[in-house]
């Protein structure tokens, strides 16, 4: 006979799970926006791929004409024609996307997390991203981001990621975007093998790559070696292998710990 539980409890318990419920609806909802997001962001990519390999549209990408536009026309473009998004915001989703490289964990995803987005952080980053001039482009990546300071180990969060070229656009665009030049501040004497891959492609596109120092103003011509498996078509393979993914698809994930009862059997998340 299964004893019952005090009302109080029962009522605590039920708001509990009220609770955890709408928070994880909460959860699928950014996943949601920030995959629209991402979707947006890359089919913009691809257009200006498409726009800087064919003659007859490369005269388009001029300064006079491109991006006068901004690439938030292709945003208003489809809020025009009412592409259905089933409750997913495109400005909202396109912000959330420029904010986070990729979602959260479901794991780490709290109240904490949500006050944070429900702030203007999103609206924030799409109003910036709408106005941004023809400045010079800046990609700004982490230096540590295959050397945490805290070994990976089993329990502990994993962090580590890597770019690849498709993260950036491809020389053509940027030759055509009037970019010659790219400089890169670091503060190691060798590129990281992921951002190899990146520069190099870049350098046989036709763009002349300089290096400089953060504690030094001076530039030098940079010389990047060949990474292994460049421009092999199991390269982003190879390198996701190493790495460990989460829920959402991205980078990020706790190593798995092993049982105390043996057999090579595993618990936890990764």
């Amino acid at each position: 006979m299964i004893p019952s539980l005090p009302s109080d409890e029962i009522d605590m318990e039920q708001r509990k799970y009220d609770l955890a419920l709408q928070l994880t609806e909460r959860y699928f909802g950014l996943v949601a926006h920030w995959q629209w997001g991402d979707s947006i962001l890359e089919w913009i990519r691809q257009c200006e791929i498409t726009f800087g390999a064919e003659e007859t549209l490369r005269k388009l990408l001029h300064a006079d004409l491109w991006p006068h536009a901004s690439r938030s026309s292709f945003v208003t473009l489809l809020m025009d024609k009412a592409v259905p998004t089933h409750g997913v915001g495109l400005q909202k989703a396109v912000g959330l996307r420029l904010t986070f490289r990729q979602p959260p964990p479901i794991d780490y995803f709290s109240n904490q997390f949500l006050f944070y987005l429900d702030s203007t952080v999103a609206d924030s980053a799409y109003q910036t991203w709408s106005h941004m001039t023809t400045a010079p482009a800046a990609f700004l990546l982490d230096a540590d981001r295959m050397r945490p300071p805290t070994p990976p180990s089993p329990g502990k969060f994993d962090n580590r990621w890597v770019v690849f070229p498709q993260d950036f656009p491809s020389a053509t665009l940027l030759r055509a975007r009037g970019v010659s030049d790219v400089l890169l501040i670091h503060n190691g004497k060798s590129v990281q093998e992921d951002l190899a891959h990146v520069l190099l492609r870049w350098q046989q596109g036709g763009l002349r790559l300089m290096q400089a120092s953060p504690s030094d103003s001076s530039t030098s011509e940079l010389t990047v070696t060949r990474p292994s498996w460049f421009r092999q078509a199991w390269y982003r393979a190879l390198a996701v292998s190493r790495l460990r993914r989460n829920n959402a698809g991205g980078f990020g994930a706790v190593i798995p710990v092993q049982s105390s009862g043996g057999g090579g059997r595993y618990y936890g998340y990764g």
